[in-house]
């Protein structure tokens, strides 16, 4: 290389020093194009121009892109002129932050040893008001799921169809129900021996279902 002086500058509090420059990067394209003909880097400064306008893809992805003749309309542009071209003005530096910010997704390994075999849950019950309308909610756990559905009334016949379609939802993901915790309604009281494999606990006076209140 030859000799060149180099300016540091003041740039919050230290002074940084500009090795590159710009009078440097005209240079060396100056001296890459030397070895060319004009003809020869007029079709090559059009090739460099096809590549940025393409989204900067890869020199092997650029060279498939001009001669597969998959797009119309493109210039007869060959592979020596895509290759001089990247000779003399470089790679692009929008397709290197390209290459320095992607990531690759990959999977991560799952212990299965560590993955919970117990498919027993407890599900706590309410009913919610909202404007006029009436839904059964249940939680269950520790699945952590939240479950509501639309009923008609707090009559026996709308609670026990609505709780009976969200233990079946359950039971259908392989979950068992063993237990549900409810307030102290009367239409609970009554399903307790109508549900077979599920217990309907139902509370006292006061008791209330902090679990179900929360999600409502």
């Amino acid at each position: 290389m030859g000799v060149k002086d180099v300016e540091f500058k003041w740039r919050e509090k230290p002074y940084v020093a500009d090795w590159v420059g710009k009078s440097h990067t005209y240079a060396t394209v100056h001296e890459n194009a030397l070895v060319y003909t004009k003809e020869e880097l007029r079709r090559a400064k059009e090739d460099y121009e096809q590549v940025r306008n393409s989204g900067y893809p890869s020199p092997n992805e650029a060279l498939h892109l001009f001669t597969d003749g998959n797009i119309r309309g493109l210039p007869a542009l060959t592979a020596t002129d895509l290759e001089c071209a990247f000779k003399v003005y470089g790679i692009h530096p929008e397709y290197v932050r390209g290459q320095l910010t992607k990531k690759k997704v990959s999977r991560v390994q799952v212990d299965l040893r560590l993955r919970s075999t117990d498919k027993n849950q407890c599900m706590y019950a309410d009913v919610m008001h909202l404007e006029g309308n009436m839904f059964l909610v249940t939680v269950a756990d520790p699945l952590n799921l939240t479950m509501q559905c639309f009923i008609e009334n707090e009559g026996r016949m709308a609670l026990r169809m609505a709780l009976q379609g969200q233990l079946a939802l359950l039971k259908s993901r392989g979950f068992v129900p063993r237990i549900v915790y409810t307030d102290l309604h009367s239409m609970f009281r009554s399903m307790t021996q109508e549900l077979p494999g599920t217990e309907i606990d139902v509370g006292g006076a006061g008791n209330h279902v902090a679990k179900v209140d929360v999600k409502i």
